[in-house]
């Protein structure tokens, strides 16, 4: 997910239980908080490295604000295949789960020309909580 830090999302070579549901959850969250412009329903959704990461890609701003103007970019039908997308695979190797761009797919819009299939995966990383935020 090429957004602030490529954005990603498995069980050690597979990606079942409970642990790949909240991953896919989190990932799916976040791409609806995007096509949404909602950039503090995105930001929580990440760690305080990915959001700063991804503030510095415009100088002055902070995370919420340039994921709304990412948001008001995007064109209607990419905006709606990101509410509409589905996470494939996931790999999850004890605290670090990661997904590919060419795993997501939308079953409505489209998401080509924003996922991109030779991209880094998205990284995310289990909180103490239990839940999972994108960490780069």
């Amino acid at each position: 997910m090429a957004v602030s830090v490529s954005v990603a999302v498995g069980g050690c070579g597979g990606g079942g239980g409970a642990d790949a549901a909240k991953v896919k959850q989190t990932v799916r969250r976040a791409l609806t908080a995007l096509a949404d412009g909602n950039g503090p329903a995105f930001c929580a959704l990440a760690t305080a490295g990915a959001q700063a990461e991804l503030a510095r890609t415009t100088p002055g701003a902070r995370c919420p604000q340039v994921v709304r103007r990412i948001s008001h970019q995007l064109s209607p039908r990419v905006r709606l295949g990101l509410r509409n997308a589905r996470v494939g695979a996931v790999t999850i190797n004890g605290e670090h789960a990661s997904i590919r761009d060419g795993d997501i797919t939308s079953t409505r819009g489209t998401l080509k020309g924003f996922l991109q299939a030779s991209a880094p995966p998205t990284r995310l990383t289990r909180q103490p909580s239990g839940t999972w935020k994108i960490s780069g």
